[in-house]
């Protein structure tokens, strides 16, 4: 699954994450000191493992840092009553298109006339073998 930190305690090194599903939040806490140095935004990779109500992150990987750093704070003021929130969009912009080679037009009644004229002349090679 990859998800998303909403809060992180990097003194004790764990994390909530949001999930790609939209389910519920799942929670990391590791003692590894190999453990990466989560921060509010980092995208991450992990498999859910369900403990009663409670999602555990296990096997956490950073894909990359602070990809949403606002994340947090635009879920929070999600939940208050009469608050408008406008979540700034993520600008992609696409690579440009690669280079095509050289596109060559086939002539297609120079082309149909030599397939005619093939099929003719087998048909007449077969009825003068029989």
């Amino acid at each position: 699954m990859i998800g998303v930190v909403v809060w992180s305690d990097r003194s004790k090194n764990r994390a909530v994450i949001w999930c790609e599903d939209q389910g519920d939040l799942a929670f990391y806490r590791t003692d590894s000191q190999d453990a990466p140095d989560l921060r509010d935004g980092d995208c991450v990779t992990f498999k859910v493992e369900q403990d009663g109500e409670l999602r555990h992150a296990k096997d956490l990987t950073l894909l990359e840092e602070e990809t949403h750093p606002a994340l947090s704070t635009y879920l929070a003021d999600v939940g208050r009553p009469g608050t408008a929130v406008s979540f700034p969009a993520t600008t992609y912009v696409a690579p440009p298109a690669p280079k095509m080679g050289e596109i060559v037009p086939f002539p297609h009644k120079a082309h149909a006339k030599k397939r005619n004229t093939a099929r003719a002349g087998t048909v007449r090679s077969v009825i003068q073998a029989s």
